[in-house]
């Protein structure tokens, strides 16, 4: 609704806001559609018509702890509606009611309007002396809240280096943990490579000594076997040479007997 002011969409989303807040009771956002509909008629320079939404505001405002901030603008808009009329006194009135509301919740832009429009009534009435003390209170307000805002400001840059700080670190962090792990891995894959590339030569010489057993057993084998060719064949020899000796040394102890 805020945003389409002051056009008549804008008064159909505030009076709805205004029903879903009476339904749902929640009266701070009530006061705070009642005074965009007064800022709306204010915009349209029906100023009594504003000061009453105002007013509404305000009322609401002025039960509600925490809405002292929204209260202080209520009050000073009042003001300025009358001001807007030439009614100085009542603006004045109203000025005085606003401002120390504004002072007891520092809000410096309500206190700084305030000395705007207290200072245009005293010009208004000729009253150059408290037109002179208003502009000064107006000047030191500004001051104070182009100070504020700088230290807002201030702050928000701080805060925003701190936030590029923490997530500068949490980067070198994470880059740190990334260089580490990348290490850890590397040192594991090294290892890895050594203890295959020792496995490998150990399971070598495990194959070569197998290899070599295997060449020694049928070595042996084949040694065993020529022996049982050579016992083969001396016995064979042995007993082709045998029975014609025997059949010689019969004879020749015949004839030696006589």
């Amino acid at each position: 609704g805020a945003l389409y002011n002051p056009s008549d969409t804008a008064f159909e989303y505030l009076n709805k806001s205004i029903e879903l807040a009476q339904k749902y009771h929640y009266p701070d956002v009530e006061a705070a559609a009642y005074n965009s509909i007064g800022v709306s008629y204010h915009l349209k320079n029906n100023f009594s018509k504003a000061r009453e939404y105002y007013i509404k505001a305000s009322e609401i405002q002025a039960t509600l702890p925490q809405e002292k901030y929204g209260l202080c603008f209520s009050l000073l808009n009042v003001g300025h509606s009358f001001k807007k009329q030439n009614k100085w006194k009542e603006a004045k009135e109203w000025f005085d009611k606003a401002l120390p509301v504004c002072k007891l919740c520092g809000n410096t832009e309500g206190e700084a309007s305030i000395y705007k429009g207290l200072k245009e009534v005293a010009v208004a009435e000729k009253d150059f002396e408290s037109a002179l003390l208003f502009q000064e209170l107006l000047y030191k307000t500004d001051t104070l809240k182009l100070s504020q805002g700088f230290s807002k400001a201030s702050l928000e840059l701080e805060a925003k280096y701190k936030a590029a700080q923490q997530e500068k670190e949490i980067l070198q962090q994470k880059q740190q943990r990334n260089q580490a792990l990348f290490i850890a891995a590397a040192f594991l894959l090294l290892g890895a490579a050594f203890f295959f590339y020792f496995r490998n030569k150990q399971l070598l010489k495990q194959r070569q000594a197998k290899l070599k057993a295997d060449m020694e057993h049928a070595e042996a084998q084949k040694l065993r076997e020529l022996d049982a060719l050579k016992s083969a064949f001396f016995a064979n020899i042995s007993h082709e040479f045998r029975t014609p000796l025997t059949l010689m040394i019969g004879p020749l102890k015949q004839m030696e007997q006589g």
